[in-house]
């Protein structure tokens, strides 16, 4: 499944998550378990939100949020925590870069190995077998992905990638930009015995950078056996 990675050094001031590594540009929590015999806390350390709640329900420590270094968060420069990007923003901002940046790593939904957006197209062809098409808006695709059970769509600055795994077909979507508005979108799964045995239809789909599964069937064994399987996929 698709996933991110490579958070390093993020802020230009160590203003980071002590868990993730993640920059605290959505503010800083602090840990603050004293012990029996002292008032002096003994945690201190910093996190974002989501592993603050994280601490306190493994821990049964209290966190909270550090309204003091708000200002902080506002007034600080943070720079992109993935490799080979290097760019630098404010807080406002951070979330949204983070989210389209073109080094941002995903793991190919095959080997489970990192590449950049840019680099994992070109490695599910290769190396993958993956069937790649140019995107049409609004006509339908068919493509038989038989021999490696996937192939990709992409026009313009993004492109669709569908997979079956375990005998049910996802779809993920990359990017050069932040995720526009939703999309519709048809499947229909055609084997050589069967010409309609899966169908998938949603008039306001979001275009999401995970895996996002869409049928569950079982044709694993079309694909084991080299059966002709076909997928016929429409966006617009």
């Amino acid at each position: 499944m698709p996933s991110s990675s490579g958070y390093g050094t993020i802020a230009k001031i160590p203003f980071n998550c002590f868990v993730c590594g993640s920059a605290l540009s959505n503010g800083a929590f602090q840990c603050f378990h004293v012990t029996r015999f002292s008032s002096n806390p003994v945690c201190q350390h910093l996190f974002c939100s989501e592993c603050s709640r994280s601490h306190a329900e493994r821990f049964r420590h209290n966190t909270s949020r550090l309204v003091s270094l708000d200002h902080v968060t506002a007034d600080a420069t943070f720079a992109c925590p993935f490799d080979g990007c290097g760019e630098e923003m404010s807080a406002s901002h951070y979330d949204a870069h983070v989210e389209a940046c073109l080094f941002k790593t995903l793991s190919c939904p095959r080997c489970n190995n990192l590449f950049t957006s840019n680099a994992l197209i070109p490695h599910l062809v290769g190396e993958h077998w993956f069937v790649h098409h140019q995107l049409t808006y609004g006509n339908p695709i068919g493509s038989e992905i038989s021999k490696n059970g996937g192939c990709i769509l992409s026009g313009g600055d993004e492109a669709f990638i569908f997979f079956f795994e375990h005998g049910e077909l996802y779809y993920f979507w990359v990017g050069s930009s932040p995720a526009p508005a939703d999309f519709q979108l048809m499947v229909n799964i055609a084997t050589q015995a069967q010409q309609n045995c899966g169908v998938f239809s949603k008039p306001a789909l979001a275009r999401s950078r995970g895996a996002v599964r869409l049928l569950n069937l079982d044709l694993d064994h079309v694909i084991n056996q080299n059966n002709i399987l076909r997928i016929t996929i429409m966006i617009s």
